[in-house]
């Protein structure tokens, strides 16, 4: 009997010496994980779904995102681990994942700032739902993006953007700031834009829902107009679904063309 409890003391040391040893070890180690971002995960705190169950890992400081800072439920994420020996959450170091690049041609010499809340991304990660004082906005994130002023990017959190008009129809986040400014100021091409074609017309109304970036539905005291956004339209500016605007318009290929948009 004596013998038996002397090996049942030993192998219930032997197994407490297993558990602990990855809490003591772990402090000095650096480990990489990879998962899924779950629901609920912050700014501060990530919830990360892995093969071996969901952690919550810290974001500080000392947090290097690289190029990307998306933190989207659904999204994978591979991210280098330290141990903190103070707060007993594992940190992460290094987020190893990458941005989409893109191809587009973004004008950078003529910026608009708009401030909102990010409410939602695309399943790919490259487009920013951003809701503005002003409407909804499609938002192009891509490898050329400076997220150097904001800590990472989390649905349902404010920001401030410096975005410039893509070759490819889309506005583009050039810069990204942590927090919405007190007030949005925008460049010269938020308040208006003309071409020099003379208009043949001028109309008012609000621009309608199913207005795209290079077509606008606008609905007018004499019913529904479609205007085409294009080369005629002089720079481009934000425009929002319920915005009322007052646009030139000049008749060309079947199409009323905008010229000018106050």
């Amino acid at each position: 009997m004596k013998k038996f409890i002397a090996v049942l003391a030993a192998v219930a040391m032997a197994v407490l010496a297993v558990v602990a040893l990855p809490a003591t070890s772990a402090k000095a180690d650096t480990v990489t994980v990879s998962g899924t971002i779950e629901s609920g995960s912050t700014s501060q705190l990530i919830k990360l779904k892995t093969s071996n169950g969901t952690m919550e890992l810290k974001v500080d400081s000392n947090t290097d995102f690289g190029d990307y800072k998306l933190v989207i439920p659904g999204k994978t994420m591979t991210c280098t681990l330290t141990y903190g020996t103070s707060d007993a959450y594992w940190h992460i170091a290094k987020v190893t994942s990458s941005q989409v690049a893109s191809n587009a041609e973004v004008n950078k010499s003529d910026l608009t700032t708009v401030s909102g809340t990010a409410t939602s991304f695309s399943s790919a990660g490259d487009i920013m739902y951003f809701d503005t004082a002003q409407g909804q906005m499609n938002i192009k994130l891509d490898s050329t993006t400076d997220y150097s002023n904001c800590t990472c990017l989390v649905q349902g959190s404010k920001y401030t953007l410096k975005i410039g008009y893509g070759s490819d129809a889309y506005w583009h986040a050039v810069y990204i700031y942590d927090g919405a400014s007190s007030s949005s100021s925008s460049s010269s091409s938020s308040s208006s834009s003309s071409s020099s074609v003379k208009a043949d017309a001028t109309v008012s109304g609000t621009i309608k829902s199913n207005s795209t970036n290079d077509i606008m539905y606008l609905s007018t005291s004499d019913g529904d107009m479609i205007i085409k956004l294009d080369q005629y339209s002089g720079s481009p500016r934000v425009l929002y679904v319920g915005q009322s605007v007052k646009v030139g318009i000049v008749y060309g290929d079947a199409y009323w063309h905008a010229v000018s948009i106050n």
